[in-house]
């Protein structure tokens, strides 16, 4: 699956057309400096015609001798000089009269290129392009020719339009860097309502809090609290479900129990031992009864927390299973290694403990082992729990808190121990691991608890 990110999009849609605007802005300048310049220059050209007529008119009029003019720069500074060399190429100037030129400039055009109509005239004399305006003065015969290469226009186009260009080009990282900030500091919603569902747990439907949501998240926010009411009350309902269904089994149960047991004291022979095995069901049908009633009520429970004492916690749980290992001449060892309390609730923290010893003494063999121990890891609360019976695949670590999932083995139960075990963690914002002991055999169940 591709995985598209909101921000880069965002940053590529703004990027793009803030990157053309710049190419406009720059093709435009070019052009409307081109197109200016022009202007200037052709006003250049017109007034130089005419100061050049204005400052040579006598020697026209008295038919001076053809001259060429070349300027003197002997008596220019050097800052000056070599403003007039970069300057004065492609620039000249011709007069004519009755068809010859009179005067002209050093590097002007030659007369066998004939006298240009008044006015503009563009031209292509040894290989370059020339403007030329004339001023033609009919009442003597006289044109007045100031003539200019368009390179040296192009060549102050050019250094206009880098100017330009380059400013916008060295901006454009920045405009970019600015925007992917930008886009990043409006997106800072976007993943504040993100961590906000993401930090749920699964047993936590109430709505998000959309106090501070900007006004184009309200529709995602409303419809995902509108998600997480329907689930609520979906959970409910089946949680309802469970616990009536549950109580209602619990009188039958008891009843054919009681039937069963006074049978039991009548039978003889071969009917005893199908009537025990009746009882045994009954009893397995009963303890699941009382397992869902345990997991219909574990969800969602909001009550305060109050400080517990992990060991003394611990302590009545092994009590409580104290009979049932001694049945199987199993031993529980509880161990302290440091004093710790958590937040909770007894009556999620007994049902946690009690069903992972519940596990480790039904699937441990007869004479096993099991130690508790309470301590701590990095200032957290510890329960340790391990056992020296078959163990879990590495593989199935996940699949055990499934409900109703039961590994291939003999040993009855109904597959809600771990899944209700799981619940109650959830509910004390504790995690559950597992692991091989250091004995290389059985299981060890670690119980980590939040930060007191």
């Amino acid at each position: 699956m591709k995985i598209i990110s909101l921000r880069r999009k965002v940053f590529n849609s703004l990027l793009l057309p803030i990157s053309l605007a710049i190419m406009v802005i720059g093709a435009a300048g070019f052009y409307s400096a081109r197109h200016e310049i022009g202007e200037v220059y052709d006003a250049q050209l017109i007034t130089a015609a005419n100061v050049l007529w204005a400052l040579m008119q006598q020697e026209v009029i008295s038919g001076a001798e053809p001259l060429s003019i070349d300027v003197d720069d002997r008596y220019l500074s050097p800052a000056d000089k070599q403003a007039f060399d970069e300057n004065a190429d492609g620039r000249m100037f011709r007069v004519w009269k009755s068809g010859e030129i009179i005067i002209s400039s050093e590097d002007s055009i030659p007369a066998k290129v004939k006298a240009m109509p008044p006015g503009f005239s563009n031209i292509k004399y040894n290989g370059d392009i020339w403007r030329i305006y004339s001023l033609h003065l009919p009442s003597g015969n006289i044109s007045v020719e100031i003539g200019e290469q368009m390179g040296v226009r192009s060549d102050l186009v050019d250094r206009i339009a880098l100017g330009l260009v380059i400013p916008l080009l060295l901006i454009l990282p920045a405009i970019a860097f600015l925007i992917w900030r930008g886009v990043g500091h409006g997106l800072q919603d976007v993943e504040k309502l993100s961590r906000q569902v993401k930090k749920r747990s699964s047993e936590d439907l109430s709505p998000l809090d959309a106090a501070n949501v900007p006004i184009e998240l309200l529709p995602l926010s409303e419809s995902l609290n509108s998600l997480l009411g329907k689930l609520e009350s979906s959970f409910s309902r089946e949680k309802r479900f469970t616990e009536n269904a549950a109580h209602e089994l619990r009188t039958p149960l008891t009843a054919l129990k009681i039937q069963a047991q006074l049978a039991l004291a009548a039978a003889s022979g071969e009917m005893r031992g199908h009537i025990e095995e009746l009882i045994s069901g009954v009893e397995r049908a009963a303890r699941l009864v009382e397992e869902l009633l345990i997991l219909a009520k574990t969800g969602n429970i909001h009550q305060h927390f109050t400080e517990l004492d992990l060991y003394g916690e611990a302590g009545k749980a092994v009590e409580r299973f104290a009979e049932l290992a001694m049945q199987k001449d199993m031993e529980i060892v509880l161990k302290e290694e440091e004093k710790v309390t958590v937040m909770g609730l007894s009556d999620l923290l007994l049902p946690l403990i009690g069903n992972i010893l519940d596990n480790a003494i039904k699937y441990s063999e007869k004479g096993g082992h099991i130690t508790v121990i309470v301590t701590k890891d990095s200032s957290h609360p510890l329960l340790v729990i391990t056992d020296d019976g078959p163990g879990i695949p590495e593989a199935e670590y996940e699949k055990v808190f499934e409900r109703f999932y039961r590994r291939e083995t003999r040993i009855p139960g109904s597959g809600l121990g771990l899944a209700i075990a799981k619940s109650m963690a959830e509910n004390l914002k504790a995690e559950i691991s597992f692991g091989m002991p250091e004995s290389g055999r059985g299981l060890r169940v670690t119980v980590r608890f939040p930060k007191v």
